[in-house]
């Protein structure tokens, strides 16, 4: 699912995802709980799938992201907030 790790940088969380995503609905959760995307860019100039979610309100530290979505495998992975 995922083409490059998550990060979290200045309160938003960017997933880059493989490129199959395009017209597919997807959920995401953050920590086991369904979050909104803050935007949904689509495929960007590097050929991937990008979204962006807002993580202000989140504590530092750790957390696990969880995208899915028809046709594709499941993808998991960790950030850190500072």
């Amino acid at each position: 699912m995922f083409a490059w790790e998550p990060w979290a940088e200045n309160g938003t969380l960017y997933l880059c995802c493989n490129p199959e995503l395009d017209g597919k609905t997807y959920t995401i959760t953050v920590d086991g709980a369904e979050v909104q995307p803050s935007f949904d860019m689509g495929i960007n100039g590097d050929g991937v799938y990008v979204i962006w979610v807002d993580v202000t309100g989140m504590s530092a530290g750790s957390h696990t992201v969880t995208m899915t979505a028809d046709g594709i495998a499941d993808g998991t992975a960790t950030f850190t907030i500072e």
